[in-house]
């Protein structure tokens, strides 16, 4: 039987993809993680709310310094926007503040979608985690204060329509980090002369790591005392779309310690971040790369 208590660090780096149940928040999921493995430093990359469901991804030990490269990832979801009426938090968790008998044609939504494809502008919702001077908006909300969040740039790759039943229309959306799925269906529906609220949310991409390759909770509870190294993905299974580079022994040691390290055969040119590996293949950590030199940012040894 494996003792997770003394288990080594270096097997509890890395990523498991958790498919995320309906009804509990990021931060339980995190819990059951830490409880499960014995593990301290646990932590998800995104939120989802608690009403979503899908892919989130959970960091374990040195992992988490990755949280942020992970992030910015784009994301996919597959997305129900109802239509009929407003809630106050534009999910089906709100209470309803206003309602029409205006549910648009298929022949109307098809000519508007390509509108929402490309950079757009949107308005989170009143109701998410954006700090206004140093406090998140929900509590604000929930305060009853008026709210006028700024708007901010995001991109949505693709917007495509699956199914249109019972004035609910199945999404299928890959976007930027930071897009809000609440608002991106509220501006839709207004833009379609009608109301309407996201009534259903399953997250299936972030990055690198798909739903297909999510376990679920139970799943992962099944495996027992034994921990199959299967369920947990290197850190650098999240960093496939970053060039990479090799280092000898003595340069791995030199970035390591917080050096810079030149290399001949690096282009001038800017690179915002690169895998760097050491020559056995371990992932050491990432660098950025210009004038032929890298400069450590995130290392994981």
């Amino acid at each position: 039987m494996i003792d997770r208590k003394n288990q080594s660090k270096e097997f509890l780096n890395g990523f498991i993809v958790i498919n995320k149940p309906l009804g509990v928040t990021s931060q339980w999921v995190v819990n059951r993680i830490k409880k499960l493995f014995s593990a301290r430093r646990v932590g998800h990359v995104g939120t989802l709310d608690p009403f979503a469901t899908g892919v989130l991804p959970i960091a374990l030990g040195k992992a988490n310094r990755l949280a942020e490269v992970i992030h910015s990832q784009p994301k996919s979801y597959v997305a129900e926007l109802s239509f009929g009426f407003k809630t106050s938090t534009g999910d089906l968790e709100g209470d309803i503040i206003a309602q029409s008998d205006i549910i648009p044609s298929p022949k109307d939504i098809a000519e508007i979608l390509p509108e929402f494809i490309g950079q757009i502008e949107q308005t989170p919702p009143k109701y998410s985690a954006i700090k206004v001077e140093g406090r998140r908006a929900y509590e604000l909300a929930r305060q009853g204060q008026e709210l006028t969040l700024p708007t901010r740039k995001v991109e949505i790759y693709s917007l495509e329509a699956l199914e249109f039943r019972a004035c609910t229309l199945k999404l299928a959306i890959s976007c930027s980090s930071g897009t809000y799925i609440r608002s991106l269906a509220e501006d839709i529906a207004e833009r379609l002369g009608a109301y309407g609220y996201l009534s259903n949310l399953v997250r299936t991409s972030v990055g690198a790591f798909s739903i297909e390759s999510s376990i679920t909770i139970e799943e992962l509870e099944s495996v027992g005392d034994y921990l199959q190294p299967a369920l947990i993905h290197p850190p650098d299974d999240a960093l496939t779309h970053l060039p990479a580079v090799m280092l000898d022994e003595r340069d791995v040691q030199r970035i390591s310690n917080g050096a810079t390290v030149k290399m001949a055969h690096i282009s001038e040119e800017p690179i915002p971040l690169v895998r760097i590996y050491s020559a056995n293949g371990e992932i050491v950590g990432l660098a950025e790369s210009r004038d032929n030199t890298l400069f450590p940012r995130i290392m994981l040894k």
